[in-house]
């Protein structure tokens, strides 16, 4: 009963995937993703980002990606949990060694690609090589070694040194392990390498870990599903085909925001330039010629839900659009979608954005977000300059006093002389720490004005990317 269950959860998982995925794209058929930008765990745009993709889905010149294709890079969306696979490949163990093989085949079968969209980590590793030794063992009892050899193999070709529990298994079924270990050595091999701008980062093949970068191995020639960061933030999953020495240099820093259960979502700033550079190094995983970029912002005390049509091929945004947000429930998407992607919307409520101004709101461009910091710590730079002066000019003062003092009747005693020579040199260097401090802090006033003044000018209070619109109306 236990395999029952198991083996219908995993068969619907994967059929309700098959059926999102189930629109092949055509060839030289154009292609768009919807995808999120900024703190992902925000609770309003995983919803927004899906709902908006069932919006553009139906009037969309091109081939949408579905949610589950989008989650590719990132490993694609989870199906199962670990629990459930855990349980599934013993209840397909169990099977076997109660004769239901009929049933113990399905079910191991049906773990197989489950187990590639499960974190990285050493459960996954251990589903990997589990649920293919016990599967091996039933197409043996069946009679199919040859199956069965090409089970052993794709374990061997990532670890070479794997062995079975004698315990645990067989010696026909340990026997046939080492029957595929020594057919390994007439297959062709090719070195893969892998680098990264950042050293010492994990590589991952097969989910199995087999070392840090820079990375070189000689392995079997094959297919092989490439991670390279840590576990839980990690560049995106490369299917590398090794069939020639290969070398790969990839950058886990860039592509581990990408966060494939939610929407999915890349961590990113309020930048457009930040947000185009990771659409750059997207497109390519996803094979889309455009995306929509989603995004949340605020401007004074409201929520709006930005989407922004991007060229994939020019690097640029076409069109920006906004809805504000009414919570606790989404507004509607469709105009907003239909304004993504063609320009239009209805009278009134599509509003074009002056192109030589940035989005009014709670972020300015990345080259001048500095603006506020720079006017604050120059006008403190200012103050403290100008109070040290002041001290120094009254420092002076009584220097120079002290010094008069010691004159009787205007002539000066030579036992005086020596410690009035010496309050003149003091007065004379504190004046000259004063007019410098008060140099300091005129060019400190200046920066801070400059800075401020920046900030009040027009480009920089309300700047927006080119052509870039607003609809400012709710729904």
């Amino acid at each position: 009963m236990l395999a029952y269950f198991c083996v219908t959860a995993l068969l619907t998982a994967a059929a309700g995937s098959a059926k999102q995925d189930e629109s092949p794209r055509e060839p030289n058929e154009r292609s768009l993703a919807v995808v999120a930008f900024g703190r992902c765990e925000q609770a309003p745009l995983g919803e927004a980002t899906r709902a908006l993709r069932r919006e553009v889905t139906p009037v969309a010149n091109a081939r949408v990606l579905s949610e589950a294709e989008t989650a590719e890079p990132g490993g694609g969306l989870p199906r199962v949990s670990v629990e459930e696979v855990r349980r599934a490949i013993e209840a397909g163990r169990t099977d076997f060694l109660n004769l239901n093989i009929a049933h113990a085949e399905k079910t191991l079968w049906a773990v197989l690609p489950e187990i590639d969209r499960l974190p990285i980590g050493p459960e996954r590793w251990n589903a990997y090589w589990s649920t293919r030794v016990h599967l091996a063992r039933v197409l043996e009892y069946l009679g199919r070694k040859p199956k069965a050899t090409e089970l052993f193999l794709e374990i061997l070709k990532v670890q070479e040194d794997f062995s079975l529990n004698r315990i645990e298994f067989p010696p026909s079924t340990r026997e046939q392990l080492e029957l595929t270990r020594s057919l390994m050595a007439g297959l062709p091999r090719y070195k893969l390498t892998v680098t990264s701008r950042k050293p010492g980062q994990p590589v991952f093949v097969n989910g199995f870990p087999l070392g840090k970068t820079p990375f070189e191995k000689s392995m079997v020639s094959g297919t092989y599903a490439l991670v390279v960061g840590e576990p839980h933030r990690h560049a995106f999953v490369r299917q590398v085909l090794l069939q020639a020495d290969t070398v790969l240099e990839v950058e886990p820093e860039r592509e581990a925001g990408f966060r494939r259960e939610l929407g999915p979502c890349f961590e990113a700033g309020p930048d457009r330039e930040e947000r185009l550079a990771l659409i750059a190094a997207l497109a390519p995983a996803l094979g889309a010629d455009e995306i929509i970029a989603v995004r949340l912002e605020r401007l004074g005390a409201e929520d709006y839900l930005a989407a922004a049509l991007v060229e994939v091929r020019r690097g640029r945004e076409v069109r920006e659009g906004r809805v504000r947000l009414e919570q606790p429930t989404l507004p509607r998407l469709a105009d907003l979608a239909r304004f993504a992607l063609t320009g239009e919307g209805e009278p009134g409520r599509v509003e074009l954005v002056d192109p030589s101004s940035y989005s009014q709101g709670d972020h300015r461009s990345g080259s001048n977000h500095w603006l506020p910091a720079a006017g604050w710590i120059l006008a403190g730079a200012t103050a403290v300059l100008g109070g040290v002066a002041v001290y120094e000019h009254w420092r002076a003062s009584g220097l120079q006093a002290d010094a008069e003092a010691l004159l009787k009747n205007g002539a000066l005693s030579h036992l005086d002389k020596p410690e009035y020579d010496r309050l003149r040199a003091d007065a004379a260097s504190a004046r000259g720490l004063r007019n410098k401090l008060a140099i300091g802090a005129g060019a400190s006033a200046v920066g801070a004005g400059v800075s401020f003044g920046l900030m009040l000018l027009p480009g920089e209070r309300g700047r927006a990317p080119s052509l870039t619109a607003a609809v400012a109306s709710s729904f």
